[in-house]
């Protein structure tokens, strides 16, 4: 992916190369967008929300993406199907990020709530998972706190939705 390869390139020590895994927690509007987004680029999703009603809602969201994406050539028909099925939802954090490489939280705009998905985060992601946050305007010093890795911790907010971000093409 083109977005993480450019952090080794910017002079980070974070190696991107054998990413296979992503755990996308928030399954509204940016979260499912981003789980497309990484679907559809190959990586094996876990979608996480707190109801299973919120992930259906968003599986439905994010077939109804793909198939637009296909009708205006962005992905080909033949990918829709394979990108759906890399996503996999859940209700259950750990099971959500325990074995991802990246994981993108995009909860509501609150340092109380991201604090909180971080401490989850930290206590359940792989020790060299990377682990971010898709805020707009909060601070990623202030949400770092709440794990024991800080350095592990990025900011990755995006345009909405994810997929039209320029640098993953």
């Amino acid at each position: 992916m083109r977005a993480m390869t450019h952090l080794v390139n910017m002079g980070s020590s974070i190696d991107s190369r054998n990413f296979t895994r992503v755990g996308c927690v928030g399954a509204g509007v940016m979260g499912h967008s981003w789980a497309t987004l990484f679907a559809v680029k190959g990586y094996q999703v876990a979608l996480q929300d707190i109801s299973e009603d919120n992930l259906e809602r968003a599986m439905g969201w994010i077939k109804t993406a793909l198939d637009l994406m296909a009708e205006k050539t962005v992905i080909q028909l033949s990918e829709v199907k394979p990108a759906l099925s890399r996503i996999h939802p859940t209700t259950d954090l750990g099971e959500a990020v325990g074995e991802a490489d990246f994981v993108l939280e995009s909860v509501y705009e609150d340092y109380g709530a991201k604090r909180d998905i971080f401490r989850d985060m930290d206590a359940h992601a792989p020790e060299d998972a990377i682990l971010a946050t898709g805020s707009s305007w909060l601070l990623i010093t202030e949400i770092q706190k709440a794990t024991g890795r800080p350095e592990r911790c990025v900011g990755a907010h995006g345009f909405n939705p994810p997929i039209s971000c320029p640098w993953w093409r």
